[in-house]
């Protein structure tokens, strides 16, 4: 449920994306990807306090267990997810209904790390 939750983000179906992320979420309520990708699709649709919960409880998701350090990349995600928390605040403190689109420029940036053609690979023909 939940690549299906990522893969409707990516087309823009953030309606069909939050019922994905939601389903998931019932058999595995503490996945904090599930959370940060359905706070995404709340944020879209204008959700904004909906979001910020999804966000908040996503982002303690991501907080290093004690003892364990964490890598570059992990630090990386709770620093960007704990900024689109305070963003997501804000936001509902000026009432706002818009579309909050940062939440998922954040989730979806990490989603799939950029990847370089394999030298295995022939190179791409020209279509003349």
């Amino acid at each position: 449920l939940y690549h299906r939750g990522w893969t409707l983000t990516r087309l823009g179906r953030f309606e069909d994306a939050e019922a994905s992320f939601t389903k998931g979420l019932e058999w595995q309520p503490d996945y904090a990807w599930a959370m940060l990708g359905r706070a995404c699709a709340r944020a879209a649709q204008g959700n904004l306090s909906g979001a910020l919960e999804d966000q908040q409880a996503g982002t303690k998701g991501l907080e290093p267990v004690p003892g364990i350090k964490s890598t570059p990349r992990q630090q990386r995600q709770l620093d960007r997810s704990r900024a689109v928390v305070v963003a997501l605040s804000e936001a509902v403190k000026s009432a706002s209904k818009l579309p909050h689109l940062e939440s998922c420029r954040y989730f979806l940036d990490d989603l799939e790390p950029r990847r370089s053609r394999s030298a295995e690979l022939a190179a791409p023909s020209r279509a003349e």
